[in-house]
């Protein structure tokens, strides 16, 4: 028996994964039990799609995915962490995230990558990242140091903010 799986491929041509959720797809059900296997097996046959989508270096093998309107589908990061790194939703890795604009008493949410599927979006108020370091870093250095009480107290809120007239 022949290994079907080569060059980190289900099988060696890259048509199949294609193939196979149309299958999917394609078939009819009449039974409501067998409704659900449907929906399963479109899910498996899509994620093997969107895993070989991502995973393509073939030139060839990209050119057809393109042709077929799935590559680009397919390769949208979920998000892209504060240092650039791509994510995507069949990673299976802890993500970091805290406010854009954090205030004194924001924290570090922990995150794992696969939640980030189909309705679930990432808060476009968040950032993400892939270290805990590094979230505590950019806390750290964007948390507000003095509230305004605290400059006003000082005498110098008006150096830092012009009244509005």
């Amino acid at each position: 028996m022949n290994n079907p799986i080569k060059d980190n491929r289900i099988v060696c041509n890259y048509t199949f994964a294609v193939r196979l959720l149309s299958l999917a797809e394609e078939i009819h059900v009449t039974d409501p039990c067998i409704e659900e296997e449907k929906e399963a097996f479109i899910s498996w046959a899509t994620s093997l799609l969107k895993y070989q989508c991502i995973t393509a270096t073939d030139s060839d093998e990209v050119a057809y995915l393109k042709r077929l309107d799935v590559y680009d589908k397919y390769t949208q990061p979920i998000l892209i962490t504060h240092c650039g790194e791509q994510i995507y939703e069949l990673q299976d890795i802890e993500l970091y995230s805290c406010m854009i604009k954090p205030g004194k008493g924001d924290s570090i949410m922990r995150h794992n990558a696969k939640y980030f599927k189909g309705d679930r979006k990432p808060n476009t108020n968040r950032t993400f990242f892939k270290t805990s370091e590094q979230a505590n870093d950019y806390l750290e250095n964007n948390k507000p140091k003095y509230s305004v009480q605290d400059l006003i107290d000082q005498g110098v809120y008006n150096m830092f903010f012009k009244p509005k007239f």
